[in-house]
């Protein structure tokens, strides 16, 4: 629950997560190729029993023994979307898990979990500087920084990776993929009023909103009407890099925005040397499609053949 070890737990979930691929890979060549097709698109499911039957199948395949080390990870999977699994850093936690935790952290070879539990540890001094004893916080202003010269995590490249793993398009995308995809952003400011893009306009940006917010517009009958509204974290004009259309809305900026802009050349040169990564977006898209027909499928059912509200 607290930001400076968010970078840390998003970094381990993300090794977690290239663990899992590198073990379905390994199923795949044993044989496993159809099975591991399947369970790929459930792992992405949002709907707990999909999880929960992904799981159940990797553990009976022949090859489990390639399967087992990882289950407690597999099994996280499903508890994350539980409710009062998020651990609370406080200093008896800190004391008996947290110290050690950052210690491991740091001796990791995976430079990911380093990143992470190095902005954790520069949470540490703040605490320190809390300490009854005036001669410890003494010297701890000594030792370290002003809190306020301390490099604010916001301006931290890691920010703009976590912001970018907050993109339901880059969702499934790991951080080495984040972090390519970081390098060929722009960075643009919009003041409030000004328009982004206009509609029935060509465009060649997808936009992800940094800080500020932005209203989608469209015109109905010679009249303007919003079609949302969107705030910091979330992204739109999309559709841009997969299509050669002008735009279908337009987008004016509500409030001062700064914008992280993709252009579509870019992107396409990214996925030619990477064609993993729009593989990965397509499986986003497809699992989004499911959703929203299960969904659908559940209105126009009759009551005594509803879908239940767990799975929606």
């Amino acid at each position: 629950d607290n930001p400076s070890w968010q970078p840390l737990a998003i970094a381990i979930a993300d090794y977690h997560q290239r663990l899992i691929q590198r073990v379905l890979y390994i199923l795949s060549c044993l044989g496993h190729s159809r099975t591991v097709n399947v369970v790929q698109r459930l792992l992405y499911s949002t709907d707990y029993r999909d999880l929960a039957n992904a799981i159940e199948t990797l553990a009976s395949l022949s090859h489990r023994r390639f399967v087992l080390p990882l289950m407690p990870v597999l099994e996280q999977l499903i508890s994350d979307d539980q409710p009062g699994t998020r651990i609370r850093v406080n200093s008896q936690w800190m004391r008996t898990k947290g110290y050690h935790l950052l210690l491991e952290a740091l001796e990791s070879r995976d430079r990911w979990i380093k990143i992470g539990a190095l902005i954790a540890l520069a949470g540490v001094p703040s605490a320190l500087m809390k300490d009854p004893d005036p001669l410890v916080k003494a010297v701890v202003q000594q030792i370290f920084q002003p809190l306020d010269q301390q490099p604010s995590l916001k301006d931290f490249f890691m920010s703009r990776l976590l912001l970018l793993k907050n993109v339901a398009l880059f969702k499934n995308l790991s951080l080495d993929e984040l972090l390519l995809i970081d390098q060929t952003l722009e960075q643009e400011h919009v003041l409030a009023g000004e328009t982004i893009y206009t509609e029935g306009s060509w465009g060649n940006h997808f936009y992800i909103i940094g800080e500020g917010s932005v209203r989608l517009v469209k015109d109905m009958d010679e009249v303007q009407c919003d079609l949302k509204y969107l705030s910091a974290g979330q992204h739109f004009g999309e559709v841009t890099l997969f299509d050669n259309a002008p735009h279908w809305d337009g987008a004016i900026a509500v409030k001062d925005c700064t914008l992280l802009k993709l252009e579509k050349n870019r992107f396409i040169s990214l996925i030619t040397q990477r064609p993993h990564i729009v593989l990965e977006i397509c499986r986003f898209l497809s699992q989004r499609l499911r959703e929203t027909d299960k969904y659908r499928l559940a209105r126009k059912l009759p009551s005594s053949f509803e879908v239940p509200v767990e799975s929606r």
